[in-house]
């Protein structure tokens, strides 16, 4: 459980419970089997080619993708994120597909992280492209477009794979939002390594609000 003392020294706030199922994935012990599931949409599988990110490609089917936000969206700077050149592959059936790299600069110097089974719990929060169109959507029809918050009230996630211990380069994330109401949404990730394994599953119970809730004193 994670606490905050509250602004008037009065006592602590509850911010944050979780509950963790700890087991060793590579001693357990049963059936093994591929079921049927895919990515779908007709999205092209593999990496990107990152010799020219920013560069539309003939030879690569993928696009870097800007983080909206950044000065209010901090922890997802550290990422790159790429998304179809076609902007209506992968968005079938409500879903966007995304392949993602830790990197950044840091004091000029840049900055190359690699994902384990820990920092992907991070990526499964991670999908600026989703959130994006939600937040075109909240910002139609004002003049001077501002971020939105998007806090998670609930985040399930079931680990399916071990990563290497030195890690990977790039995971694959598919992110599918089966409904959107009152300004509540879910959102479910399937995140893949490059061999098109599940590494992990997870189930967030979402809300969409002004950043401005984000930023006020308790």
């Amino acid at each position: 459980m994670l606490s905050q003392e509250t602004p008037n020294a009065l006592g602590r706030i509850t911010k944050l419970i979780g509950n963790i199922t700890v087991s060793n994935l590579e001693d357990e012990e049963g059936l093994s089997a591929k079921g049927d599931w895919d990515l779908g949409g007709g999205v092209s599988y593999g990496p990107p080619l990152v010799k020219t990110p920013d560069a539309a490609s003939e030879n690569n089917p993928w696009k870097r993708v800007l983080i909206p936000h950044p000065e209010f969206r901090r922890a997802p700077a550290h990422v790159e994120v790429y998304n179809p050149q076609s902007a209506s592959t992968g968005e079938v059936d409500n879903a966007s597909h995304q392949w993602a790299t830790l990197r950044w600069t840091e004091n000029g110097d840049p900055v190359h992280g690699r994902w384990t089974n820990e920092a992907s719990v991070f990526l499964l929060d991670v999908f600026p492209t989703r959130l994006a169109l939600l937040e075109r959507e909240v910002n139609a029809g004002t003049a001077a477009p501002v971020p939105v918050w998007f806090p998670t009230l609930a985040l399930s996630i079931d680990f399916k794979k071990v990563l290497p211990a030195n890690g990977v380069n790039w995971l694959h994330s598919k992110v599918t939002t089966k409904s959107i109401r009152g300004g509540r949404m879910d959102v479910e990730v399937a995140l893949l390594d490059d061999s098109g394994d599940i590494i992990a599953l997870a189930s967030h119970a979402t809300l969409i609000m002004s950043s401005s809730r984000n930023r006020a004193r308790i």
